[in-house]
């Protein structure tokens, strides 16, 4: 049976020139029209990315934002520049219980590389919330749990791969490069996105990572875009390093509680779980700093 036209026909359709080059459009078919998704692919680190969300929400005037973070990350949409702490400060808000160990660690690596960042990690982000706020647009998480990701990254490690992962991220925790390192390297970084391109490069070390903290969540995302309602405008903000997968795999059938599992875990694995999350947690912050260094 042929669904009724959901007024998509009467959706503005930006000319694909007049988007940014950072801008993708993909289809979902709803029926016998297509529906346009505008896929921001941003580099976090770069002034130009929060330009180019900010000028495709205002062109598009969606409905709905979709965002690559989730509720368990959703602390980046109010870390400000202010926020960041030292090594010292950091540990004592943690021990008080006052944050998790993922805003302490942002925190921390703020101190660490602020003044040489053009923007804040993540601003893109923010700059999305506010920009959906002035159109009335209902913003979304479109990324999976990070308790999840990190739950099926534990499982997919063999136990030598787990004990090399967590002294490579401490070594590299502990071995930050200077601000002044930082200033000189960041030009590299503006039209690339960073978080991917270090967990990319990590991954060469530990194959075993890609799968679920890149290609599982290309599929999420995905999926998640699918959900939304079939009439709304969509603008969705990802980082660039996965747009690729995500047009790979767009027609795809995708099988959504698999890759949301969680593996079944023994006590003991729950333990080693608990301190492999706090060391990823960080580390991994820490990793997408020193990244900078090898660029």
């Amino acid at each position: 049976m042929v669904q009724p036209d959901l007024g998509l026909a009467n959706l503005p359709v930006l000319d694909q020139f007049q988007l940014p080059r950072s801008c993708q459009t993909f289809k979902i078919r709803n029926g016998n029209k297509d529906q346009t998704i505008y896929i921001v692919g941003t580099a976090h680190v770069s002034a130009a990315s929060c330009d180019d969300v900010r000028a495709v929400i205002r062109a598009v005037k969606p409905e709905v934002v979709v965002l690559e973070l989730c509720s368990e990350r959703r602390q980046m949409l109010t870390m400000e520049k202010q926020d960041a702490l030292t090594l010292q400060q950091a540990f004592a808000v943690w021990r008080k219980g006052d944050c998790t160990t993922f805003q302490a660690a942002y925190g921390y690596l703020l101190g660490q590389v602020g003044d040489a960042l053009e923007v804040m990690p993540g601003e893109e982000f923010r700059v999305a919330v506010h920009e959906a706020s002035k159109v009335d647009a209902k913003m979304m998480f479109g990324d999976r749990l990070l308790h999840i990701t990190l739950a099926r990254v534990w499982a997919a490690l063999s136990t030598w791969e787990k004990m090399k992962l967590v002294w490579v991220l401490v070594h590299t925790g502990v071995s930050m490069p200077d601000k002044d390192e930082l200033k000189e390297e960041l030009e590299s970084l503006k039209e690339t996105d960073a978080v991917t391109a270090a967990i990319k490069e990590l991954g060469q070390q530990f194959p075993s990572l890609l799968e679920p903290l890149i290609f599982e969540r290309d599929l999420f995302m995905v999926h998640r875009l699918r959900t939304v309602p079939k009439h709304s405008r969509v603008v969705a903000v990802v980082g660039a390093g996965h747009l690729p997968g995500m047009r790979e795999h767009w027609d795809d059938v995708i099988d959504i509680e698999e890759i949301c599992r969680v593996p079944q875990k023994t006590p003991s694995k729950i333990q080693w779980g608990r301190l492999f999350i706090t060391v990823v947690s960080t580390g991994s912050l820490f990793y997408y700093g020193t990244i900078l260094r090898r660029r």
